[in-house]
């Protein structure tokens, strides 16, 4: 029910070691989002996980937390070669990094007392 394209506007700041990014959908603007990612200690981290808060446009408007984990693209990205991999990933047909499997999951364990990022 999507269009093939969702278009952001936002920002993105630094702060307390922490990367945050504030975006709002174009066109109805409806939706709203903020991230928070841990950056790496490494030079050239392959990954960075974090937590995404907000709600969507569609559906019953609840706010929502997710995990999520970035790619990192380095320091002089391909843009078009990034947006071109962009999509939904199919599990059946693709595997994930156990890194990502794991920072992905939306569950909590029985050590868990906070929804936070896994690394």
């Amino acid at each position: 029910m999507l269009p093939a394209t969702l278009k952001y506007s936002g920002i993105i700041m630094e702060g307390c070691n922490r990367i945050a990014i504030y975006e709002r959908e174009q066109g109805q603007g409806r939706s709203l989002n903020a991230t928070f990612l841990y950056p790496s200690e490494h030079s050239e981290p392959r990954y960075l996980p974090g937590l995404l808060v907000g709600f969507s446009a569609e559906g019953s408007q609840q706010i929502s937390c997710i995990r999520t984990v970035w790619e990192y693209l380095g320091k002089t990205p391909d843009l078009r070669q990034a947006l071109a991999k962009c999509g939904v990933v199919d599990r059946q047909q693709e595997s994930l990094p156990t890194f990502v499997e794991q920072g992905i999951g939306n569950d909590m364990t029985d050590t868990e007392q906070l929804f936070t990022p896994r690394f």
